[in-house]
């Protein structure tokens, strides 16, 4: 399988007075690193540190392909650089409280510049490997499934990837 290398996506909400010295810095120090540390044994950790209007809360979320130590040092570099999705971690934190919201924001779109000769072949076929893996993810141990297909028409010399 092709791997294909990109830039790590970063996101900045310019939403809050972050004040240098202050209890908000004082906790979300605090909080990067119960993140950091907690993360990589469980694959996944929220926290709160302090109290309104200082208080942060935070996720951290290890791709389930990956292995303690790459999630461990995927954290080490991304809490320095602030929130980022790497390829092996997801670390969020927020003045505002996000755990028990649907947020689909940040959202990042890549794309084959490539033309698909049936499009619309590509899309079921790849709605349909999406919609097995997510079944598959939402009762398995780890929280994640891979899989693979054919693409129609290909005689299947063209395979469609997928990760949920």
């Amino acid at each position: 399988m092709a791997e294909i290398k990109r830039e790590n996506e970063r996101v900045c909400r310019n939403n809050g007075n972050y004040t240098t010295n202050s209890t908000y810095q004082s906790n979300l120090n605090t909080l990067l690193r119960s993140l950091s540390s907690n993360g990589p044994t469980t694959g996944f950790s929220t926290t709160t540190q302090g109290s309104s209007p200082d208080q942060v809360g935070g996720l951290v979320l290890c791709c389930g392909n990956t292995d303690v130590n790459a999630c461990a040092s995927c954290l080490d570099n991304a809490v320095p650089d602030i929130i980022q999705l790497y390829d092996d971690c997801f670390l969020r934190y927020s003045n505002i409280r996000f755990f028990s919201s649907v947020d689909a924001s940040p959202g990042f779109l890549m794309w084959n510049a490539n033309n698909a000769s049936d499009p619309r072949s590509l899309f079921a076929t790849v709605y349909g490997l999406m919609g097995s893996l997510i079944n598959e993810t939402a009762g398995g141990p780890g929280m994640f499934t891979t899989g693979e297909v054919a693409v129609n028409g290909t005689g299947g010399g063209q395979k469609v990837y997928g990760l949920a």
